[in-house]
């Protein structure tokens, strides 16, 4: 037998030879699995840069064929979620609901569609360093869009006065009751007035209450309603949830602060109720300043004959 110490020199430099052309193609498979899998992982990543740049659209078909070119260059392991987010947007009648499911992913409803968002935006920034644009790709017609975002402002309002006649009417029936008790018994003026600030605190914390509970289910009506197709449609969709959701955190705010006004000073207690349900009232969300702060803020977007064709509540 002959071993490497003593075989000719051509054989050792042969050996030498292949080790180093070797070198280069471990290191592939180190890297990216192979060569071809380098070009692979090329070819799906600039599929999701394509998917991500395409306009918006209003029709469904359309991001379905998206989904199709995107499963056409995605190693297995993500094509099968590919395939399961496709048929699940073909089969729904609120499509964009699929697609912002599993934009959120895992944990999201649907609950298929956030699975398999969540296994695919994990390969995609895993081997694209990025992630797929699903939620902004399907829009609703813009006179749709705003005719549905009127309907839920619509409600909105309708629920803040029904809370707000309430407490009115205990405001009303708190001053009501002081001046009896202060008729009979003039001496228990400022006890029947702490007592007052205390009636009217109770009806002011179930308002906050009712009002944060019922924006919660805003919210959520309105994040089904999806994005308008027009330029900036994803933000002002945000801008939309937005003024609710800072509502909402007001209004829970002045929650807080029913709990600490004083008793004990009557004037200040008084002063603190007035400040809170001043702040009550500004916390409401209305059209005029909700519509402007769309046509304003996104003028590009031309949602201004949507809206008066929409007939949004004044």
């Amino acid at each position: 037998m002959v071993t490497l110490g003593t075989e000719p020199r051509r054989c050792r430099t042969l050996l030498l030879l292949c080790a180093l052309l070797l070198v280069p193609i471990e290191a592939a498979f180190v890297a990216g699995g192979s060569p071809a899998g380098a070009a692979d992982n090329a070819s799906f990543c600039a599929a999701v840069q394509t998917f991500n740049a395409s306009p918006l659209t209003t029709q469904k078909e359309d991001v379905i064929a998206g989904l199709q070119t995107l499963e056409a260059a995605a190693p297995r392991s993500v094509r099968t979620q590919l395939v399961t987010l496709r048929k699940l947007v073909r089969r729904s009648r609120v499509p964009s609901d699929v697609l912002q499911a599993a934009q959120m992913g895992k944990g999201s409803k649907p609950a298929k569609a956030g699975a398999a968002g969540d296994r695919i935006d994990r390969a995609v920034k895993k081997t694209c360093q990025t992630q797929v644009d699903f939620a902004d790709r399907l829009g609703r017609d813009p006179t749709d869009w705003a005719a549905a975002t009127c309907g839920v402002l619509a409600s909105y309002r309708d629920m803040v006065k029904t809370a707000s006649d309430r407490l009115d009417k205990a405001y009303r029936k708190a001053f009501s009751d002081l001046g009896g008790t202060i008729a009979l018994d003039p001496t228990t003026g400022e006890a029947a007035f702490a007592d007052t600030l205390k009636q009217i605190g109770r009806a002011v914390s179930k308002y906050t209450s009712s009002v944060i509970s019922e924006s919660e289910s805003v919210l959520a009506v309105q994040s089904s309603i999806g994005i308008p197709s027009v330029d900036q449609g994803a933000n002002i969709r945000q801008f939309v949830l937005d003024q609710y959701a800072q509502s909402r955190q007001t209004v829970a705010g002045q929650q807080d602060a029913v709990g600490a006004v004083s008793t004990e000073d009557v004037q200040a207690g008084g002063r603190q109720l007035d400040a809170i349900l001043a702040a009550l009232k500004d916390a409401t969300v209305t059209a005029p300043s909700f519509v402007s702060g769309i046509t304003t803020q996104f003028p590009t977007a031309g949602l201004s004959d949507a809206f008066a064709n929409a007939q949004c509540p004044s």
